[in-house]
């Protein structure tokens, strides 16, 4: 039976201890996120490219697995001064530091060690995928909209 691709729900929380599931839930880590792609199994592999006698393909080797969500996120704030977005622990994975000053606002800096690690649940039409010890990449795409009017 195929799935269904509106049916789709990502739930993220930081982990206490790296590798260790920290349970997110629907009603406190949901993301408001879109075209979530789940790849349960990711492979890198690498050429033997071996010198030999005959022909024929000399293979290759997996040296690497892992599994990876790719998705969207827009840039939202939360809707109260000092409280962090939703999407937050996702950039504090991305290698981004929360400075966050209460009632006034939240900054995000880069840091080069020490970010945390999530647990990632993806569910797609009551399939779930299951991420723990997750960090991850981030790019930013800004649109800008001018309007002029005929005056």
């Amino acid at each position: 039976m195929a799935k269904s691709m509106k049916k789709m729900l990502l739930l993220a929380k930081k982990e206490v201890t790296a590798g260790t599931d920290s349970t997110p839930t629907a009603a406190a880590n949901a993301i408001l996120c879109r075209a979530l792609m789940p790849e349960p199994i990711t492979a890198e592999q690498v050429q033997r490219n071996l010198i030999r006698p005959y022909k024929g393909n000399s293979g290759s080797l997996t040296v690497g697995e892992h599994r990876k969500f790719t998705f969207e996120v827009e840039l939202a704030g939360s809707g109260t001064a000092g409280t962090a977005p939703a999407w937050g622990p996702l950039l504090e994975a991305c290698g981004f530091a929360a400075t966050i000053t209460a009632g006034t606002d939240v900054t995000y800096d880069l840091v080069s060690e020490g970010e945390p690690t999530l647990t990632l649940y993806g569910y797609l039409d009551k399939t779930k995928f299951v991420i723990t010890n997750a960090k991850g990449t981030v790019s930013f795409e800004l649109l800008e909209s001018i309007f002029l009017d005929d005056c």
